[in-house]
């Protein structure tokens, strides 16, 4: 695959790593040169969704919504991510608590999640060292929700970059392959490389994975 000449637009650079892919199939991370270059896979996979995502200063957040209503409040939310993007304390860290509570509701997922996984997805993509698990079980969650009818269907303006995000998630994992991981990054890690895949059932069955079906699932005890 030919490096993409600094000279070209992100517009012309992202285009030409979409038929690339489609011809030679995914980007090959090891095959790219050095961070920092006008062929960076960090790069071009961010800026391929900043070129189709919502916009966090676009109106039509207060027309999108989620559990608690229009969803006005979730590029502030997202906002507050980009710069908090280190493993959380605790379960009600901000701002990951409100992003789980509004865009992935106890199973149910509305407009404004499907909004905000591209914005996810970026920031994991931009982000150097290690994130927090989240930025991978919850673009999963959400996926296996909505395909489990948990959800609206996604608006057709938001479809485009939702899907390429999803998609996306191979590449953001691979990126992050060198960080230590958890446990929980791991299986988060692994359900967002299967709903990218398509095998949502598969990421679900990671999803409900803890400690306790860890160790029935390895010594076979079912009874």
């Amino acid at each position: 695959m030919d490096f993409i000449p600094s000279a070209v637009t992100p517009e012309l650079a992202v285009a030409r790593v979409d038929k690339a892919t489609a011809k030679n199939g995914p980007l090959i991370l090891g095959e790219v040169t050095q961070k920092g270059s006008a062929f960076d896979p960090l790069r071009i996979l961010g800026q391929r969704l900043s070129l189709s995502m919502l916009s966090l200063h676009d109106p039509e957040w207060s027309r999108l919504s989620h559990a608690y209503g229009l969803a006005s409040d979730t590029p502030r939310l997202l906002t507050e991510l980009a710069g908090s993007t280190a493993p959380h304390t605790d379960y009600e860290s901000e701002p990951w608590f409100s992003l789980w509570s509004s865009l992935c509701h106890q199973g149910d997922v509305f407009t404004a999640s499907y909004a905000a996984v591209p914005h996810i997805v970026e920031i994991a993509c931009k982000t150097e060292g290690v994130i927090d698990f989240s930025f991978f079980q919850l673009p999963a969650s959400i996926e296996v929700a909505r395909l489990n009818g948990k959800g609206p269907a996604i608006p057709e303006e938001l479809e485009e970059p939702y899907q390429r995000a999803i998609s996306g998630l191979t590449e953001c994992v691979s990126l992050h392959r060198d960080d230590p991981w958890d446990e929980a990054t791991a299986l988060s890690a692994l359900a967002a490389l299967a709903v990218a895949k398509g095998h949502a059932h598969v990421a679900e069955a990671i999803l409900n994975l803890d400690g306790d079906l860890i160790a029935k699932l390895r010594s076979l005890d079912f009874d």
